[in-house]
This record gives structure tokens, sequence and C-alpha cells, in this order.
């Protein structure tokens, strides 16, 4: 007699939409009629892989409901153009934002898709002039081709993309608009020019909230 231990089956993240906003979040879908915090960020708010999310795991500590505006491999501007969002996190009793890669959004040296961030759309001419003996066109997501260029004898531009990141917070910060009072950020390092946008909040003492 011979049988097949069949393995965990695979996570189901029950993936859903929000007003009109044409970005697909992990579910469970929740109502946002009643008070709620939002979490807005890229894959680690997601929560690939991750059975439970710690957007869930701050509910289940706090009884607060709590809504996954995670969005996989999302960049700044994935969110400052989408119609929904804005108002979504406007509503919220309290905002927690992922301070998200630099590499995923558009900049002076490249354009990423609108809503795929970690997909590469084109080169910039000063990123040709910079790298001329590269083929861009063999490229078609930012790691594979910072990556490549990493390889390069060139220096400054991991420098100029985290700048141009900086640059694109104002811009960011304008989606709280009446919670700003009430949004934190969390991630990476946070620098002092990051901290004039958003209050920094420790997710080892998520307690607080």
């Amino acid at each position: 007699m011979t049988y097949i231990a069949m393995g965990p089956g695979a996570l189901d993240y029950l993936p859903c939409r929000y007003g009109t906003s044409k970005l697909l979040f992990r579910g469970p879908r929740r109502k946002l009629d009643r008070p709620y915090i939002a979490f807005v960020g890229g894959t680690e708010t997601y929560g690939r892989f991750i059975e439970k999310p710690f957007s869930k795991l701050v509910e289940d500590e706090t009884g607060q409901q709590c809504v996954n505006f995670g969005c996989m491999n999302a960049g700044i501007d994935v969110f400052s153009r989408d119609p929904y969002i804005p108002m979504a996190t406007a509503g919220a009793m309290i905002t927690v934002v992922q301070v998200m890669g630099a590499q995923n959004m558009t900049n002076r040296f490249y354009s990423v898709h609108p809503r795929r961030n970690d997909r590469f759309v084109a080169p910039s001419d000063l990123l040709k002039t910079i790298y001329r003996e590269i083929d861009f066109s063999e490229f078609h997501f930012n790691k594979h081709m910072l990556t490549t260029l990493k390889k390069c004898p060139r220096t400054g531009l991991k420098r100029s993309i985290k700048n141009c990141n900086l640059r694109g917070l104002p811009e960011c910060g304008c989606w709280w608009g009446r919670c700003e009072a009430r949004s934190y950020c969390y991630g990476l390092p946070i620098t002092p020019r990051a901290r004039a946008y958003f209050p920094v909040m420790d997710l080892g003492r998520t307690r607080c909230l």
C-alpha cells in the first residue's frame, strides 16, 4: 500500500479592491464605514508568503479593524496616482505608511509602470548618455537593470536615485490631507528629511496604537 503525503496548500490572499481603485489588495475585504487603521505599503505590507501580515497581527492584538492597502512591488508612484487611496487614508483613525524602496519609482533616470512599479518601462536620455554601452531594451524589471548597471564602472547613480525618492516624499505626503497628524511611517532607516514629513512608528511597540 502506498500513499502520497500532500503538502500544505497555497496561501489564499483573498485579493480585493476598494472603491474606484484599480489596485488589488490583500483581503479579506473590510468595510470602511466603521473605524479602521490603514496600512499602506509594498510587498512587506501585503505579506507575500505570510499567513498573517503584520496588519492582521495588530488587529488581533488591539481589537481594532485594520485595512491592508499593501500592494505587491509598489513604490510611491502607484499610490500617488491612485484616485481612491488618499480618500481611504483620510478616513482612517491612523495611517501607517511603509517607506518603500527607491528603485520602484519613476525618476530622472528611468520610468516605471504606473501600477506595477517593479516593471522597467524606458530609460531617460540622461541614463542612456551615462551608459552608452548598455542595451536597455533587454530589461523588463528594475532590479535586473540596476544589478547590471552596478557592474559597470560608474558612480553616483545609487545616491541620485535615493535623492529622487526623497524628493517624492512631499508628493507622498499630500495623500494624508486631514489625517496627516495621525500618519506614521516604518521600514528603511529614516533620514531627518523623511522625519519632516512623517513621524516614525516602531513596529516593536504596536501595542501603543
